[in-house]
This record gives C-alpha cells, structure tokens and sequence, in this order.
C-alpha cells in the first residue's frame, strides 16, 4: 500500500507542475521595421508590426504563445502557437527559416509556405 502511495502522489506531483513554453533557437528579438521601432518605444502609427521573440510573436493586435517547436536537419524551425487577439483564441502554425549566413535575416511563412515577414534582429 505505501508503494502505490508513493506512486500516486509522485504522479500528482508531475501533473500539478506547469509545463514549459517552447522556444525558437534564437537568442535575442527580431523583427520588422515597425515591430523593432514599436519594440524601442517608438510609435506605432501602422498595421504591420511583426516581432519574433524566442517563445512567442507578436502580429498587430495579437500575440501568440509557442506551445511546440520543430527543428529541422537544416535548421528550420515549425512552430505551433497559441494566439490570442481581439477576445479570441486560435492556433497558428509557421515556419521559421534558418538564418541566413550572410545576414541575421530570418524569413517567417505561413504553413502554406506563404512568405508573411523578413525579420532581422531589434537592437
């Protein structure tokens, strides 16, 4: 009986404990020209800002939380993302390129492998 005791309450303890976000193999924010203006405290005077940030991305009026990263052999990366805008929730899929070796460009698509934004990195 204290075997399955121990078992029991090992399992509640596992399942109490949050899990934690995924992340993007990138190691500081990218975006567009609007998304890292925004970023700096500039204003946001259209509809294009795009931010990438290791476990999340910000589109215009929404924000998306990575709840699963894919990585490639070549480096690209898929994620699945929980988003939230406007008194919703949805998922969305992307894809993130691989960096490019003459650039710290990302390329972000759809999952229709529509192209959505080239982002570089915000400093």
């Amino acid at each position: 009986m204290g075997r399955w005791a121990l078992l029991l309450g090992g399992l509640f303890a596992v399942s109490g404990s949050p899990v934690a976000a995924q992340s993007l193999q990138i190691s500081t924010v990218h975006g567009n020209e609007t998304g890292c203006r925004v970023l700096a405290g500039g204003a946001y005077e259209s509809d294009d800002k795009f931010l990438l940030h290791p476990d999340r991305y910000e589109a215009h009026e929404s924000s998306c939380e990575f709840v699963e990263v894919l990585v490639s052999r070549a480096g690209a990366q898929v994620v699945k993302a929980l988003c939230q805008g406007e008194g919703s929730y949805w998922v969305q899929s992307i894809i993130v390129s691989e960096p490019d070796p003459e650039g710290d460009s990302l390329l972000v698509f759809f999952d229709n492998g529509e192209l959505w934004h080239e982002v570089k990195p915000c400093s």
